[in-house]
């Protein structure tokens, strides 16, 4: 199968010629892991369902999906002693880890082994495909082990494109366009964070929870203010890294803090079956000139006011020009400071991704257990550190990438513990 990329696509090729562009999932299986049972489902999967070895052509616009080939790799992980913190390792490796050639296999999987359950984990080339059908396909895997048989479960790799045209109604478009201005104005306020070395791009990861009490006080807090429960991490997100942009008060006029959110455009998009394997991804920043010193209800109320007119006149579809308008840049002018180019004009502190897995997986873990649910992904260029945040039965996992050569290993510790004692003090 051959086609063309979207503009999503092309987008994270770049990044991956930067730096690994990945991303990892891991599920919990709640029984002792048979490993012989676990290969042939995972192979038997791929070579009925697919996607297949993927080659990239040379004139970097077109891919070729092709099934059969190499099978794909398999690593066994003894997770003796803290087998969650083995995936959390394997997870940082696997962010940095490229997947080589012009034809490969673009997924990895691994196995940490614990005491009567394990882990199984995923990791995918990013230019590939988003999350979300990537949980469908995990989950099809994970039933096809369970029941001992290869289930199916086309996956059908996006190859069709992406233009504005056919996709995107003209009004929100003009949304952005008319959005514009006041778009280049606010990026004239933020701060930006500093880099060791703008080329650098190695990424650390450390993983922490929300307990289901927490999280049920965080959404109840949601629904009392008013607000969504995004909104509320935004927040609590732009408060934990404020106190890394003390030198903003140093500027005369750069002294907002902006953090980015991910937006899911599948239903935007009109793509509705779930193993449509692309990139579908929006994005939002909202910004604030001192979340630290502002009260969390009155911060979280203004941050609201920016997401609502961003969500009802659906700006976050403008991503499509911005990377559209960003790609001809880069290969037109900045060629060779693509990183200088990302440092400089895309100011921004953090980003979430936010994915509540209920709908998406469901309550099925075996036995009455709930499902665990971990997700990494490479920060890119654009942010200095991401939560990838997933909500699993009112549990939530938080994987943290980060830039080492924006945030040290002590910093990204302070980032964690005052995101975290923001939720414990709701």
């Amino acid at each position: 199968m051959r086609g063309k990329l979207n503009i999503f696509q092309k987008t994270m090729l770049l990044w991956a010629g930067m730096h690994p562009y990945n991303a990892v999932h891991a599920v919990i299986i709640n029984s002792p892991p048979d490993r012989e049972r676990l290969l042939r489902s995972i192979r038997g999967f791929i070579e009925m369902n697919g996607p297949g070895m993927l080659s990239m052509l040379e004139d970097g616009k077109t891919v070729e999906f092709r099934r059969g080939g190499v099978a794909p790799d398999v690593e066994f992980i003894n997770g003796a002693g803290n087998p969650v913190q083995k995936v959390a390792q394997e997870m940082q490796r696997q962010i940095n880890l490229p997947f080589e050639g012009k034809t490969f296999m673009p997924l990895r999987f691994f196995v940490v082994e614990g005491r009567g359950f394990f882990y199984l984990g995923v990791t995918y080339f990013h230019a590939v495909s988003d999350a979300v059908s990537i949980i469908g396909f995990i989950r099809a895997i994970v039933d096809s082990y369970k029941k001992g048989e290869v289930l199916v479960w086309e996956v059908k790799p996006y190859t069709s494109g992406l233009t504005i045209r056919k996709t995107v109604k003209m009004r929100y478009l003009f949304n952005w366009l008319y959005d514009l201005p006041a778009h280049i104005r606010q990026l004239r306020r933020l701060f930006r964070p500093e880099y060791e070395d703008d080329k650098d791009m190695e990424n650390g990861f450390v993983l922490f929870r929300i307990g289901c009490s927490d999280f049920k006080r965080l959404r109840d807090t949601a629904r009392a203010w008013k607000v969504t429960v995004n909104d509320l991490f935004i927040a609590i997100l732009m408060k934990a890294v404020a106190p890394l942009a003390g030198r903003r008060w140093d500027q005369v006029r750069r002294r907002e803090i902006a953090v980015k959110s991910i937006v899911d455009i599948r239903r935007d998009l009109d793509i509705v079956d779930a193993g449509t394997m692309g990139l579908f991804l929006g994005a939002f920043s909202v910004s604030h000139d001192s979340p630290e010193s502002t009260d969390l209800r009155r911060l979280v109320s203004e941050i609201h006011l920016q997401t609502e007119i961003i969500k009802e006149r659906k700006l976050y579809l403008g991503t499509i020009m911005e990377l559209a308008l960003s790609f001809f840049l880069l290969k037109r002018f900045f060629a060779e400071r693509k990183e200088k180019f990302y440092s400089k004009y895309y100011p921004h502190w953090g980003g979430i991704t936010n994915i509540n897995m209920d709908s998406l997986w469901g309550n099925d873990a075996g036995e009455g257990s709930p499902v665990d649910y971990i997700r990494a992904v490479s920060t890119g260029p654009v942010v200095p550190v991401v939560f990838s945040i997933t909500t699993v039965n009112d549990q939530v996992s938080v994987g943290v990438s980060y830039r080492k050569a924006a945030f040290s290993e002590d910093a990204v510790g302070g980032i964690v513990s005052r995101f975290s004692g923001e939720i414990s003090g709701l």
